[in-house]
């Protein structure tokens, strides 16, 4: 039942991108910062590059976060290993 529950949230929220893509599709001029540049660049490209740049650096936080528990996940797994071939 939850897998069905996040197929169905997975396609509400693709819907919701497309037809975000699709309402949203005048230029804006990005200008990279440094460099002396303007770049010509559809508004919903970069509202979902930053999207998905703020979702990869929240996975990347997380998993930096979760490393302690996959340590002793490991170690635990280890030992059980260990104690079920001393068995």
């Amino acid at each position: 039942m939850v897998r069905f529950i996040s197929w169905v949230a997975m396609v509400v929220v693709g819907i919701l991108v497309i037809l975000f893509a699709v309402s949203n599709r005048s230029t804006v001029m990005l200008d990279l910062w440094p460099l002396p540049y303007l770049v010509p660049f559809p508004f919903y490209g970069a509202v979902l590059s930053a999207a998905f740049m703020g979702f990869m650096g929240g996975a990347i936080v997380a998993w930096i976060s979760a490393g302690g528990a996959r340590r002793k996940a490991r170690y635990t797994s280890r030992k059980v290993s260990g104690l079920e071939t001393d068995l």
